[in-house]
């Protein structure tokens, strides 16, 4: 590999200690686990639904 500081740079992301810059990181990750549990929440019911008729299949 070369020793190069343009090819250490590629491979290497700066820390960001903006106050800003982290909150926003935080909001996007609350925004996506509300969506992942609105979706999972929404289809609970269709999941039951087919586990039992999947369990009834077996038998």
């Amino acid at each position: 590999m070369k020793n190069l500081t343009s090819t250490q740079r590629k491979l290497n992301s700066m820390p960001d200690n903006r106050p800003l810059a982290k909150a926003l990181g935080i909001v996007g990750v609350i925004f996506l686990v509300l969506k992942l549990g609105a979706i999972f929440v929404f289809d609970i019911g269709n999941i039951i639904r087919d586990l039992k008729t999947l369990r009834d299949n077996l038998r």
